[in-house]
């Protein structure tokens, strides 16, 4: 490549009170290094791509960011561990030497996708300081939860905390988790991957955190409720037509002979919200509306 000197460009207009032309200028043998240290400050100030996982529900909000295992202690390390954000506000408190005191309260959801999971909140003066209190808190936390062939509830559960109300349906493999973001969060990490769940009332992410958490405690196994109401419980199966599959039989009680058939109450109704009636289109073709 030809140096050239192009006054006004790369060179002042006059020099000495000359005015200064156009000119080869002698080749620089330190040009190819410079350009190269050039275009290595230009890389480091580029902006690192996030991965989808580490990036949240929003661009601003730490909802759904994803934290990493806990912190190791002594016999434990939470190997195949992993946290994420649910929650996190700014908080007030009236002290007497200083007035209003600001802080942190975040509500963090800890799992190893295999039915241990567990809840906790943190509060600190900074963010990363409650954060990291909320995540070792909800490992201290850690219950396990039954899941059916390892994908789905046992049943259809229905929760309630203060006036939040979730719905959660059990589905076949391959549905997916079709239910409020908070609700995905924490299958997710208890490691359900197929449900169906609605929410009601007020939105809340600590009621619908509790909500959730409270019903997938409190299922029953299919043992639990044979056990209970002393009676086979059997599964129908589209494949197997008409044919029943006892998946469970009393152990700690005789078996009954009676049966009512309103003693069954795992499977809930849809609600009207639940049913979503078709609506009909209504487009123009030509000045004639087609319904």
């Amino acid at each position: 490549m030809i140096a050239m000197t192009w006054p006004g460009l790369n060179a002042p207009v006059t020099k000495d009170r000359e005015v200064l032309t156009i000119q080869q200028r002698e080749p620089d043998p330190n040009r190819e290094e410079k350009l190269r240290e050039i275009r290595e400050t230009w890389d480091k100030k580029k902006r690192r791509r996030v991965a989808i996982e580490d990036r949240g529900w929003t661009s601003r909000s730490w909802g759904g960011r994803m934290l990493g295992p806990p912190d190791p202690i002594p016999g434990e390390n939470f190997e195949g561990f992993d946290s994420c954000v649910l929650h996190m506000r700014r908080v007030f408190n009236m002290v007497g030497s200083i007035g209003r005191k600001r802080s942190m309260s975040a509500l963090v959801v800890v799992g190893n996708r295999n039915g241990a999971v567990g809840v906790s909140f943190g509060k600190a003066p900074d963010v990363i300081s409650a954060l990291r209190k909320a995540k070792n808190r909800a490992a201290n936390n850690i219950q396990y939860i039954e899941r059916y062939n390892d994908h789905t509830i046992f049943h259809d559960i229905e929760s309630k905390f203060n006036v939040t109300r979730v719905r959660m349906k059990k589905q076949n493999k391959g549905h997916g988790l079709r239910c409020h973001r908070i609700i995905q969060e924490i299958c997710k990490l208890a490691g359900i991957k197929d449900i169906y769940a609605r929410v009601y009332g007020n939105t809340n992410p600590i009621s619908i955190t509790m909500a959730t958490m409270n019903g997938l405690l409190g299922q029953e196994t299919h043992q639990q409720i044979a056990d209970r109401k002393g009676l086979h419980v059997v599964e129908l199966r589209e494949e197997c037509g008409s044919l029943p599959i006892i998946v469970a039989s009393p152990q700690k009680r005789a078996l009954r002979e009676d049966v009512d058939e309103e003693e069954w109450p795992k499977e809930l109704p849809l609600e009207y919200q639940e049913e979503k009636p078709k609506r009909k289109r209504k487009f123009h073709t030509q000045g004639k509306i087609v319904v």
